[in-house]
């Protein structure tokens, strides 16, 4: 007995949407009191929740291979960060292309490596390194860049462009935006697409009117955060590191701050100053 294939009209779009380093309990529909996240909220109450899921290792580049591969990364000795998928592993993109789906991934890949894997390829110039199309996953479109930690400063290319293409203004928004316009375009077979974008991943910082919306508000903290540490981060225009600390007191006892930026303009990449009192 055979069946016939189903038509493109009955097959559903799928989209699937990466945020880096985005914890489970900084959501409002898990009960976070400090963030909103109104349409990821909706998401959950219209869809399904797979609250028991959990990662087999929770490190960026080996959850992403074994996402795109369905393959345990210690079957690779994956080491952690920069490592180099073989062009021979079987992706996502493959199961789709043969079902007749146009794929697309826009955004973070770090699947290439090439940060960690020549002399001096800091991760500024791998942010300015295309993919290469053969270890691109086998993507119809690839619009994207293999590793940049910096919302303010993305460049990408597409396929097998030799020249990238600087995003302008906040990477999310620019990401979105380039995979909102490719699944209204028209089109004669569903598509499957990765939307993969690097915030919240430190450099921590966002359009300057979502930072108004939290200036003086208080923030309660977990239990587990740390406190007095301190986070590199990249000065806009170079590769030199530049530490800023979230202060707090030697006691953990109280849980509840109110933040203070200072210094901070539009599209700066961090604030000069950055402090928080406890509210006891």
């Amino acid at each position: 007995m055979s069946s016939a294939p189903v038509p493109a009209t009955e097959r559903p779009n799928v989209i699937l949407i990466i945020a880096d380093q985005l914890r489970r309990q900084a959501l409002g529909c898990y009960g976070d009191p400090n963030v909103s996240t109104p349409h990821i909220d909706a998401l959950a109450d219209s869809g399904a929740r797979f609250d028991a899921a959990c990662s087999t290792y929770p490190v960026c580049v080996p959850y992403r291979f074994s996402l795109m591969t369905g393959e345990y990364a210690h079957t690779r000795f994956i080491p952690a960060i920069e490592w180099r998928m073989s062009p021979a592993e079987r992706t996502l993109a493959d199961e789709f292309n043969e079902h007749d789906y146009d794929t697309a991934l826009f955004g973070k890949w770090h699947l290439y490596g090439n940060f960690g894997h020549y002399p001096g390829h800091t991760v500024v110039k791998a942010s300015r390194t295309p993919v290469p199309r053969p270890f691109q996953g086998r993507f119809g479109t690839f619009t994207g860049f293999d590793i940049c930690n910096d919302p303010y400063d993305t460049w990408y290319s597409t396929n097998d462009e030799p020249t990238m293409h600087k995003i302008d203004g906040y990477q999310t928004d620019a990401l979105f935006s380039m995979a909102s316009d490719y699944a209204a375009a028209a089109r004669d077979k569903p598509y499957a697409m990765v939307l993969s974008v690097e915030p919240p991943h430190p450099m921590f910082t966002a359009p300057q009117e979502y930072l108004d919306r939290w200036k003086g508000r208080e923030l309660v903290l977990r239990d587990n955060v740390e406190l007095d540490k301190q986070y590199k981060i990249r000065a806009r225009g170079t590769a030199t590191p530049t530490c800023w600390t979230i202060c707090g007191p030697t006691t953990r006892r109280s849980r509840t701050w109110t933040t203070t930026w200072a210094g901070w303009s539009t599209g700066c990449a961090r604030p000069a100053r950055w402090t928080t009192r406890s509210s006891r």
